[in-house]
């Protein structure tokens, strides 16, 4: 889990009058002149450890070895697996999770019980709702901009809305019967999950369950970043959404207006009344 600091300089600006007095520009400069001799300032020490990234070291540390380093206080901060084992950690290192990623649901639009639009519908939301009840393996969180993003709290009534309602049936819905039909796991989460609710179908499959990662999603759908400049939105919730849901859209019309607003929001045009 990465951290990001943005440093805004000073802007200093400099006003120039429309016309200028040629009798008074010597009077004026030499004034000038004579406040910068007379002028006097305190200077500090201009040293900041914190702020310089030459002093940090990075380096490769399995986990057994960053669990010893991190009591002794002899590593600062590791990003990996657990490496406590499981167990608890000491009083001074605490922990941060991230979005690893995402499980997706993509129906077979081809397959005969997966053309009738409501079919899908219904498919959906029987594995939805079976998916609610497996805590164990994942975070349950049916909606694409999560806690772990930054603005989750701008998403949280859709969140908690899609997330309440896809806990509760609709009227008819099992959560693993005949309505779910088959499904093709793709993906170790996504095997974990469907081996526990869904007879394997590798073939004849009526809907995929995908784990899809974050950071190859943004690997494989971005720009390279050349490990310094980055988008202020590359943490953002509605840009993973995008690089996710976009291609999946199958009405021209709307994705049209889709990738619209994703132009409006990456260029800043929406800066106006």
């Amino acid at each position: 889990m990465g951290c990001f600091t943005a440093i805004r300089p000073t802007a200093i600006a400099t006003v120039r009058p429309d016309g200028w007095l040629p009798g008074l520009a010597v009077p004026l400069i030499t004034a000038c002149f004579l406040a910068i001799g007379h002028a006097e300032a305190g200077h500090e020490l201009p040293y900041y450890p914190s702020f310089y990234p030459h002093e940090i070291r990075i380096e490769a540390v399995d986990p057994a070895s960053a669990g010893a380093r991190l009591q002794k206080n002899s590593l600062h901060a590791y990003i990996g697996g657990d490496p406590f084992g499981g167990g608890k950690p000491p009083a001074n290192v605490s922990y941060a999770e991230s979005l690893g990623s995402y499980v997706v649901l993509t129906f077979n639009a081809a397959s005969g019980v997966m053309r009738d639009r409501e079919a899908r519908c219904a498919a959906s939301r029987a594995i939805v709702h079976s998916l609610a009840g497996e805590q164990n393996a994942f975070i349950f969180h049916p909606y694409p901009v999560t806690p772990y993003h930054q603005d989750y709290l701008h998403h949280f009534d859709l969140a908690e809305s899609v997330k309440n309602g896809s806990r509760t049936p609709s009227p008819g819905v099992q959560g693993s019967g005949s309505r779910a039909g088959r499904v093709r796991a793709n993906g170790a989460l996504a095997e974990t999950l469907a081996r526990s609710l869904w007879p394997a179908a590798e073939q004849d499959w009526d809907a995929t369950l995908e784990e899809v990662d974050v950071g190859g999603l943004m690997a494989s759908r971005t720009v390279s970043l050349n490990g310094w400049l980055v988008p202020p939105w590359l943490k953002e919730g509605w840009f993973h959404a995008y690089l996710l849901l976009a291609e999946m859209i199958p009405d021209r019309t709307q994705r049209t207006s889709v990738d619209s607003l994703y132009r409006r929001l990456v260029s800043g045009t929406y800066a106006t009344e």
